[in-house]
Protein backbone atom coordinates (compact mmCIF):
# COMPACT_ATOMS: atom_id res chain seq x y z
CA UNK A 1 0.00 0.00 0.00
CA UNK A 2 2.84 2.48 0.79
CA UNK A 3 5.32 3.37 -2.40
CA UNK A 4 8.46 1.94 -2.84
CA UNK A 5 11.75 4.22 -2.75
CA UNK A 6 12.69 5.07 -6.32
CA UNK A 7 15.74 3.82 -7.33
CA UNK A 8 17.08 7.52 -7.81
CA UNK A 9 15.81 9.00 -4.86
CA UNK A 10 18.69 9.08 -2.92
CA UNK A 11 21.29 10.94 -5.37
CA UNK A 12 18.32 13.08 -6.38
CA UNK A 13 17.44 13.60 -2.31
CA UNK A 14 21.32 14.17 -1.79
CA UNK A 15 21.53 17.02 -4.50
CA UNK A 16 18.41 18.59 -3.11
CA UNK A 17 19.01 18.95 0.37
CA UNK A 18 22.47 19.73 -0.20
CA UNK A 19 22.77 23.75 1.46
CA UNK A 20 25.88 23.93 -0.94
CA UNK A 21 24.94 22.67 -4.37
CA UNK A 22 24.77 25.90 -7.02
CA UNK A 23 21.47 27.61 -8.38
CA UNK A 24 23.28 26.17 -11.76
CA UNK A 25 23.23 22.78 -11.32
CA UNK A 26 19.73 22.43 -9.36
CA UNK A 27 18.96 24.56 -12.70
CA UNK A 28 20.57 22.13 -14.85
CA UNK A 29 18.38 19.14 -13.10
CA UNK A 30 15.38 21.00 -13.98
CA UNK A 31 16.12 21.96 -17.36
CA UNK A 32 16.80 18.43 -18.70
CA UNK A 33 12.82 17.35 -17.10
CA UNK A 34 9.52 19.50 -19.69
CA UNK A 35 7.39 19.05 -16.35
CA UNK A 36 9.48 20.32 -14.00
CA UNK A 37 10.86 23.52 -16.33
CA UNK A 38 7.20 23.88 -16.51
CA UNK A 39 6.25 23.71 -13.04
CA UNK A 40 9.58 26.37 -11.99
CA UNK A 41 8.07 29.00 -14.41
CA UNK A 42 4.57 28.41 -13.29
CA UNK A 43 6.05 29.07 -9.76
CA UNK A 44 8.02 31.93 -10.67
CA UNK A 45 5.10 33.34 -12.32
CA UNK A 46 2.79 32.66 -9.29
CA UNK A 47 2.22 35.80 -6.60
CA UNK A 48 4.49 33.86 -4.27
CA UNK A 49 7.61 34.64 -6.18
CA UNK A 50 6.54 37.75 -9.22
CA UNK A 51 6.94 40.77 -8.23
CA UNK A 52 7.08 42.68 -11.41
CA UNK A 53 4.16 43.28 -14.29
CA UNK A 54 6.44 41.53 -16.44
CA UNK A 55 6.06 37.44 -17.18
CA UNK A 56 9.25 35.59 -15.83
CA UNK A 57 9.73 33.31 -19.39
CA UNK A 58 13.73 32.06 -18.89
CA UNK A 59 14.73 29.27 -16.68
CA UNK A 60 17.35 31.31 -15.45
CA UNK A 61 15.52 34.28 -14.39
CA UNK A 62 13.09 32.00 -13.03
CA UNK A 63 15.51 30.06 -10.89
CA UNK A 64 17.39 33.02 -9.79
CA UNK A 65 13.99 34.89 -8.28
CA UNK A 66 13.07 31.02 -6.75
CA UNK A 67 17.01 30.93 -5.46
CA UNK A 68 18.35 27.45 -4.46
CA UNK A 69 15.82 27.09 -1.71
CA UNK A 70 12.87 27.31 -4.06
CA UNK A 71 14.49 25.27 -6.21
CA UNK A 72 15.12 22.20 -3.92
CA UNK A 73 11.72 22.62 -3.07
CA UNK A 74 10.50 22.48 -6.46
CA UNK A 75 12.32 19.31 -7.48
CA UNK A 76 10.97 17.54 -4.07
CA UNK A 77 7.57 18.15 -5.15
CA UNK A 78 8.27 16.56 -8.25
CA UNK A 79 9.57 13.55 -6.56
CA UNK A 80 6.69 12.71 -4.08
CA UNK A 81 3.31 13.67 -6.73
CA UNK A 82 3.77 10.91 -8.97
CA UNK A 83 3.01 8.40 -6.21
CA UNK A 84 0.68 10.43 -4.78
CA UNK A 85 -0.73 10.17 -7.59
CA UNK A 86 -1.09 5.79 -8.00
CA UNK A 87 -4.56 5.38 -7.02
CA UNK A 88 -7.00 4.04 -8.77
CA UNK A 89 -11.26 3.93 -8.88
CA UNK A 90 -12.88 7.63 -9.48
CA UNK A 91 -13.46 7.94 -5.59
CA UNK A 92 -9.71 7.07 -4.73
CA UNK A 93 -8.03 9.39 -7.29
CA UNK A 94 -10.58 12.41 -6.60
CA UNK A 95 -9.36 11.56 -2.65
CA UNK A 96 -5.68 11.14 -3.75
CA UNK A 97 -5.82 14.81 -5.79
CA UNK A 98 -7.52 16.63 -2.86
CA UNK A 99 -4.69 15.13 -0.53
CA UNK A 100 -2.12 16.41 -2.69
CA UNK A 101 -3.97 19.68 -3.05
CA UNK A 102 -3.83 19.57 0.70
CA UNK A 103 0.29 18.56 0.77
CA UNK A 104 0.90 21.47 -1.69
CA UNK A 105 -0.76 23.85 0.52
CA UNK A 106 0.47 22.17 3.35
CA UNK A 107 4.30 22.37 2.48
CA UNK A 108 4.09 25.76 1.64
CA UNK A 109 2.84 27.09 5.05
CA UNK A 110 5.20 24.78 6.87
CA UNK A 111 8.03 26.18 4.95
CA UNK A 112 7.12 29.93 5.36
CA UNK A 113 6.42 29.03 9.36
CA UNK A 114 10.22 27.16 9.46
CA UNK A 115 11.68 30.41 7.83
CA UNK A 116 10.00 33.25 10.07
CA UNK A 117 8.94 31.48 13.18
CA UNK A 118 10.96 28.43 14.10
CA UNK A 119 14.34 27.44 13.97
CA UNK A 120 14.04 24.79 11.65
CA UNK A 121 15.22 23.55 7.68
CA UNK A 122 11.95 25.27 5.86
CA UNK A 123 13.21 22.50 3.18
CA UNK A 124 12.71 19.99 5.21
CA UNK A 125 9.62 21.16 7.09
CA UNK A 126 8.03 21.46 2.99
CA UNK A 127 9.06 18.11 2.49
CA UNK A 128 7.31 16.54 5.68
CA UNK A 129 4.13 18.45 4.03
CA UNK A 130 4.24 16.49 1.01
CA UNK A 131 5.27 13.03 2.29
CA UNK A 132 2.57 13.46 5.34
CA UNK A 133 0.26 13.21 2.19
CA UNK A 134 1.56 10.00 1.11
CA UNK A 135 0.84 8.53 3.97
CA UNK A 136 -3.06 9.69 3.89
CA UNK A 137 -3.57 8.91 0.34
CA UNK A 138 -1.99 4.97 1.67
CA UNK A 139 -4.45 4.69 4.50
CA UNK A 140 -6.90 5.89 2.43
CA UNK A 141 -6.35 3.18 0.12
CA UNK A 142 -6.23 0.30 2.55
CA UNK A 143 -9.37 1.41 4.22
CA UNK A 144 -11.02 1.46 0.78
CA UNK A 145 -10.32 -2.19 0.41
CA UNK A 146 -11.40 -2.91 4.12
CA UNK A 147 -14.66 -1.85 3.55
CA UNK A 148 -15.39 -3.32 0.25
CA UNK A 149 -14.59 -6.43 1.78
CA UNK A 150 -17.12 -5.35 4.35
CA UNK A 151 -19.32 -3.17 3.79
CA UNK A 152 -19.91 -0.04 6.56
CA UNK A 153 -22.93 2.35 6.91
CA UNK A 154 -20.23 4.52 8.91
CA UNK A 155 -17.77 4.27 6.17
CA UNK A 156 -16.75 7.89 5.99
CA UNK A 157 -16.45 8.18 9.79
CA UNK A 158 -14.45 4.93 9.80
CA UNK A 159 -11.86 6.58 6.92
CA UNK A 160 -11.50 9.73 9.06
CA UNK A 161 -10.63 8.24 11.76
CA UNK A 162 -8.03 6.16 10.27
CA UNK A 163 -7.09 9.10 8.62
CA UNK A 164 -6.84 11.42 11.68
CA UNK A 165 -4.62 8.20 13.98
CA UNK A 166 -2.64 6.35 11.29
CA UNK A 167 -2.28 8.90 8.47
CA UNK A 168 0.64 10.75 10.12
CA UNK A 169 2.11 7.24 11.49
CA UNK A 170 2.17 5.23 8.14
CA UNK A 171 4.04 8.61 6.66
CA UNK A 172 6.57 8.06 9.36
CA UNK A 173 7.00 4.39 8.08
CA UNK A 174 7.33 5.61 4.08
CA UNK A 175 10.25 7.66 5.86
CA UNK A 176 11.62 5.17 7.68
CA UNK A 177 11.76 2.97 4.68
CA UNK A 178 13.57 5.92 2.41
CA UNK A 179 15.70 6.43 4.96
CA UNK A 180 14.81 9.93 6.22
CA UNK A 181 16.25 10.74 9.50
CA UNK A 182 14.56 10.38 12.88
CA UNK A 183 14.27 13.84 13.70
CA UNK A 184 11.90 13.72 10.88
CA UNK A 185 9.86 10.41 11.17
CA UNK A 186 9.51 11.85 14.73
CA UNK A 187 7.89 15.33 13.01
CA UNK A 188 5.61 13.42 11.13
CA UNK A 189 4.37 10.80 14.13
CA UNK A 190 4.03 13.57 16.54
CA UNK A 191 1.11 15.16 14.04
CA UNK A 192 -1.37 11.73 14.80
CA UNK A 193 -4.42 12.16 16.98
CA UNK A 194 -3.03 9.01 18.70
CA UNK A 195 0.71 9.83 18.66
CA UNK A 196 2.19 9.25 22.03
CA UNK A 197 3.44 12.07 23.77
CA UNK A 198 6.51 12.93 21.86
CA UNK A 199 8.31 16.21 22.35
CA UNK A 200 7.21 19.01 20.42
CA UNK A 201 10.36 19.77 18.37
CA UNK A 202 10.45 23.12 16.29
CA UNK A 203 9.98 21.10 12.97
CA UNK A 204 6.88 19.11 14.59
CA UNK A 205 5.52 22.23 15.28
CA UNK A 206 6.08 23.86 11.87
CA UNK A 207 4.36 20.59 10.05
CA UNK A 208 1.32 21.10 12.72
CA UNK A 209 0.90 24.57 11.36
CA UNK A 210 1.20 23.78 8.24
CA UNK A 211 -1.11 21.24 8.09
CA UNK A 212 -4.03 23.45 9.85
CA UNK A 213 -3.21 26.40 7.47
CA UNK A 214 -3.08 24.09 3.76
CA UNK A 215 -6.20 22.91 5.35
CA UNK A 216 -7.57 26.18 5.91
CA UNK A 217 -6.77 27.47 2.58
CA UNK A 218 -8.29 24.34 1.13
CA UNK A 219 -11.26 25.08 2.79
CA UNK A 220 -11.50 28.65 1.59
CA UNK A 221 -10.55 27.57 -1.99
CA UNK A 222 -13.66 25.49 -2.45
CA UNK A 223 -15.89 28.20 -0.62
CA UNK A 224 -16.13 25.54 2.45
CA UNK A 225 -14.73 28.62 4.55
CA UNK A 226 -13.96 32.33 5.01
CA UNK A 227 -10.71 33.87 5.03
CA UNK A 228 -11.72 35.42 8.42
CA UNK A 229 -13.11 32.25 9.85
CA UNK A 230 -9.78 30.20 8.73
CA UNK A 231 -7.93 33.09 10.75
CA UNK A 232 -9.90 31.89 13.45
CA UNK A 233 -9.54 28.57 13.30
CA UNK A 234 -6.25 28.83 13.22
CA UNK A 235 -5.65 30.73 16.59
CA UNK A 236 -8.01 28.23 18.02
CA UNK A 237 -5.19 25.76 17.25
CA UNK A 238 -2.70 27.81 18.68
CA UNK A 239 -1.16 29.57 15.93
CA UNK A 240 -1.50 33.80 16.05
CA UNK A 241 0.07 37.14 15.67
CA UNK A 242 1.39 39.46 13.12
CA UNK A 243 3.59 36.00 11.55
CA UNK A 244 0.68 33.83 11.15
CA UNK A 245 -1.73 36.75 9.35
CA UNK A 246 1.67 37.75 7.04
CA UNK A 247 1.65 33.45 6.25
CA UNK A 248 -1.83 33.68 5.68
CA UNK A 249 -2.15 36.43 3.37
CA UNK A 250 0.71 35.06 1.24
CA UNK A 251 -1.36 32.07 1.01
CA UNK A 252 -4.39 33.33 0.42
CA UNK A 253 -2.67 35.02 -2.61
CA UNK A 254 -0.79 31.95 -3.85
CA UNK A 255 -3.69 29.80 -3.48
CA UNK A 256 -7.26 31.15 -2.60
CA UNK A 257 -7.26 34.01 -5.25
CA UNK A 258 -4.37 33.14 -7.66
Amino acid sequence: YTPRRPSLLPQLLEAVSDEDASMRALSRIISQDPALTGDLLRTANSALYRSSGSPVESIERAAAMLGTTGLRMLISAALVKPMAGQDQGAESSRFAELSWEHSIFSASAAEAWAARVQDCDPFTAHLLGLMHGLGDVAVHRVMRDLIARQPATDAPLLIAHALATQGAVTARRIAANWGLSERTQEALEAQSAAAPALEVTPLARALRFGRHAGAAAQLCRHGKMDEARALQALDGAGFAGPQVERIWDRLVRAYVHP
